[in-house]
């Protein structure tokens, strides 16, 4: 199945389960909501509370992922998927674990590379002449920092299956996951790329309409960043299902024909080939 192909199917199925992701995705987007723009409110009673706010849509994000994917796999099994699903990991704290373990390997290869690059600035300026430092910077993110950022993405697609893989096994741990992703996403990292632009770009509009409409409005620069988040997750949990479709549908694909290649005798598993 190609990429039009996942498109038009997971558009039938979000047009007919269309009533049943909102809600969902309206539960849980408002939580992440009020743990993200918290913060400066919570930041007043202490630091030990303001760092939890703070940390706190990071560590429910993983949940979110796992929750979503049960819930996108269970429409495209042909079932009926309730708004209980987007939060069935949150029943086992051990499930809960392994998706944090996972998720921090998945995101750990961008964050490394961009503590790199911001570890770089100060040690330019400190070690380099001011006439040369504009130049240094720039060899810097074209020889160091660009190829980085590629290896980090590419490693981060090759992990990003990895709510799905729980999804389907909900009983194995982490590391299971991440290796069932890293083995279904050979040869399919270019290609899931261009299927996550082809149904997200849609966010990127939305997201500059609402900096400019909160602008016009005359919002005060203190609150524009509440409002223009509160119109980006409106639109998200609208439209949420159709990408969160595409990509369950693909994972489905992926991991199907991982699974379904058995070890030859000499003990090695035959390469996945990309369709």
């Amino acid at each position: 199945m190609n990429n039009r192909e996942i498109r038009g199917q997971a558009w039938k199925l979000f047009k007919k389960h269309y009533l049943r992701f909102v809600p969902a995705m309206v539960v849980s987007g408002a939580l992440w909501l009020a743990a993200s723009q918290g913060n400066p409110m919570i930041a007043q009673a202490g630091i030990f509370k303001a760092s939890f706010a703070a940390l706190f849509p990071a560590l429910i994000a993983p949940v979110q992922q796992g929750g979503m994917a049960l819930f996108a796999r269970a429409a495209i099994l042909g079932d009926k998927p309730g708004i209980g699903l987007m939060f069935q990991p949150l029943r086992s704290f051990r499930r809960v674990g392994h998706l944090w373990l996972a998720a921090l390997a998945a995101i750990c290869p961008m964050t490394l590379a961009n503590l790199a690059f911001d570890a770089a600035g100060p040690l330019i300026a400190a070690s380099v002449p001011e006439s040369a430092r504009a130049a240094v910077n720039l060899a810097a993110v074209l020889a160091l920092y660009l190829p980085a950022t590629i290896a980090a993405l590419w490693i981060t697609l090759r992990l990003t299956l990895y709510p799905y893989a729980a999804a389907r096994e909900p009983e194995q741990g982490a590391g299971r996951w991440l290796k069932a992703s890293w083995g279904a996403m050979r040869g399919r990292c270019w290609r899931l790329f261009r299927l996550t632009i082809s149904v997200g770009w849609p966010f990127l509009p939305v997201l500059i309409a609402a900096v400019v409409i909160t602008r016009e409005l005359g919002v005060p620069s203190g609150d524009m960043g509440l409002v223009g988040a509160m119109a980006f997750a409106a639109f998200t949990c609208v439209y949420i299902g159709y990408p969160a479709l595409a990509t369950a549908r693909f994972a489905e694909e992926a991991l199907d024909d991982f699974e379904g290649v058995r070890r030859p005798k000499g003990g090695k598993r035959a390469k996945v080939m990309a369709r």
